[in-house]
């Protein structure tokens, strides 16, 4: 029998960002008015009141009105950020979840019968909790996809059937506010249409966190680029680490444009090599697809290697978003120089 429960133990939460996380210079939207904090009682719809509570078909959702969130211009959606109580795996430490999104003419119908036109649909894999740097995860979009002011967007976290694969998962929510509701659908406990949490009796609220990272529309991101060193060897002057391009723009290309000459001159593009022809040049010919050097965002951060360097060498590292056919070379900012 299908049971409508929240989960019954604890998940402690990891403070630290890291991959999965949005950089500085999205803009977002969000109806929880606390969208950092993660609280145990979120409901499911799922195979039991004790362990394992396997999920079935659930969908929980938000219905932004951009007009009243204050959206006065076209918008690129990029991501959607949701939290996460618990998740877990039945093999391979994830699982199946997808992001759908819709829009309606505003004032929005929803949850009514109003007809929806659906927008985009992206299946991503869900890690286990336990191997997340935090309890707010974001889901990039393969490509952006534009919603006007004048319509209201609508989000879907959909979980498919979890029993078959013994996957369990409760998406992150709290009891701080919020300033619309969040809705949940699941047949299998007879909501087969979007159903308010308010309107299901719990003694506590579950507000869903699911916000909308977004850029205005055909605008850049600035890209950032961190480096993790994992390990310096003494035995053989080697210096693993990996690169991580955050606030990406879905369907740009990135380059990260790199100098054995550390940049003491300002942000400026090429100020970082002293032989362009050499050093420069060469790495507009890189392929595309040839990471970290240059490749397609398909989502809002990549984190790529484990790569070697030599221990010792100053390296710049200077990030640029390319749209095919234009460049924000001005705006990149600042080269990382990082020392091995």
């Amino acid at each position: 029998m299908r049971k409508l429960s929240v989960i019954l133990f604890l998940v402690a939460s990891l403070a630290a960002s890291g991959p999965g996380q949005a950089g500085a210079g999205m803009l977002s939207m969000s109806q929880s008015q606390d969208n950092v904090t993660v609280a145990p009682g979120t409901v499911s719809c799922n195979t039991g009141a004790t362990p394992p509570q396997y999920h079935v078909v659930n969908s929980y959702w938000r219905a932004y009105d951009l007009a009243a969130e204050g959206v006065v211009f076209p918008i690129d959606v990029t991501c959607i950020r949701f939290g996460v109580e618990f998740a877990l795996g039945g093999s391979g430490a994830q699982q199946p979840l997808e992001v759908r999104l819709y829009t309606q003419p505003s004032p929005a119908g929803f949850p009514t019968l109003v007809p929806v036109v659906p927008l985009i649909t992206e299946m991503f894999m869900m890690p286990d909790s336990a191997n997340l740097s935090s309890q707010i995860f974001v889901a990039g979009l393969s490509n952006t996809v534009t919603v006007q002011p004048s319509e209201t967007l609508i989000v879907e976290l959909y979980l498919p059937d979890g029993v078959p694969g013994m996957n369990v998962f409760f998406p992150g929510s709290n009891a701080n506010g919020e300033t619309a509701p969040t809705y949940i659908s699941a047949p299998g406990c007879g909501f087969g249409l979007p159903t308010p949490m308010t309107a299901l009796g719990l003694a506590n609220p579950v507000h869903v966190i699911l916000d909308v990272l977004y850029l205005p529309a055909g605008g850049f991101l600035q890209p950032t680029v961190t480096i993790n060193i994992i390990n310096q060897d003494p035995m053989t002057g080697l210096t693993e680490f990996t690169l991580t391009n955050g606030n990406l723009t879905p369907g740009h290309e990135i380059w990260n444009f790199y100098s054995f000459n550390p940049c003491t001159n300002g942000p400026f593009f090429g100020l970082c090599f002293t032989n362009l022809a050499v050093e420069l040049y060469p790495q507009f010919n890189t392929p595309l697809g040839f990471e970290p050097l240059r490749y397609l965002a398909t989502g809002c951060s990549k984190t790529m290697g484990p790569y070697f360097l030599p221990t010792g060498p100053s390296v710049a590292l200077l990030p640029v978003d390319f749209d095919g056919m234009h460049g924000v070379f001005s705006s990149a900012g600042p080269a990382l120089n990082q020392v091995f």
